[in-house]
């Protein structure tokens, strides 16, 4: 009975030992559409995003405290992941001089099967830091200034960053707030996940997100479908110019008329 026992114990543990990240408890960040083109990466909200995007909050703290929140965005085309962040911070986007990390920015972590860390950040003055691998890999950022906080647009090869044994993309994200300039007083948000354990240097606690199929966009109307358009809704020159003549032939035939009365 001793032996079942621990026979079983054992089984039990090497299937645990066995299981993917997503039994581990990492997030299920849900699953990506795709879309059939590509994104501009300017700064600048596309459409996307909103249409076909997952939206999900950075705001857990990982030191400091929340004065700073964010939303992100997320949508892959077949060769590229997207990530668009919100961040909303009411005080001044400052940094400190010294390390290239000590600066408001945006922090994007991933290591597929901890075979190396991809590590890229966007500064809220839309300067590029990171780790040697990411600089000639085709990343790419920027960041724009808005009235509360900044928007920055990341995007990094699915070929570099996807799990090789699954269709998977695991993944960290940190915000990082200065709030006293030229000092190293900051707080660190990153994105919520439930991992008690949760590192940005544990890639078994990144929340993760699968890909889907490539999704079909509503057809563009064409230069043809667009004249007609143009031609029901307005009149052309033409058409103006009869009207105008028609228009002036009536008001001088009433205007005969009225003289000939009064005569």
């Amino acid at each position: 009975m001793k032996k079942l026992l621990l026979t079983a114990i054992l089984s039990i543990l090497i299937l645990c030992l066995c299981l993917p990240i997503s039994a581990l408890g990492a997030d299920d960040f849900g699953k990506l559409s795709v879309l059939p083109k590509e994104i501009e990466v300017d700064g600048v909200k596309d459409a996307f995003y909103d249409q076909y995007g997952i939206k999900l909050d950075i705001n857990r703290i990982l030191g400091g405290k929340l004065d700073v929140q964010g939303k992100a965005y997320f949508i892959c085309s077949e060769k590229y992941l997207y990530i668009f962040i919100e961040v909303s911070d009411k005080t001044d986007c400052l940094s400190k001089t010294g390390n290239e990390w000590d600066f408001d920015c945006c922090e994007y972590l991933f290591n597929p099967d901890s075979s190396g860390l991809f590590q890229y950040r966007i500064n809220s003055d839309s300067v590029i830091s990171g780790s040697d691998n990411t600089k000639d890999a085709d990343f790419a950022g920027k960041a724009i200034k808005v009235s509360e906080g900044y928007n920055t647009e990341f995007r990094a090869p699915r070929s570099l960053i996807s799990s090789k044994n699954e269709n998977k993309i695991a993944l960290a994200l940190m915000i990082t707030d200065i709030y006293q300039n030229g000092s190293g007083n900051q707080n660190n948000i990153v994105l919520q996940n439930t991992a008690t354990n949760f590192s940005l240097w544990s890639p078994d606690t990144y929340g993760f997100f699968s890909v889907g199929d490539i999704i079909t966009l509503p057809a563009e109307p064409t230069e043809t479908e667009t004249e007609k358009e143009e031609d029901t809704t307005s009149p052309s020159t033409g058409d103006s110019m009869i009207i105008f003549v028609m228009t002036t032939v009536i008001s001088l035939a009433v205007a005969i008329t009225v003289s000939k009365k009064k005569i």
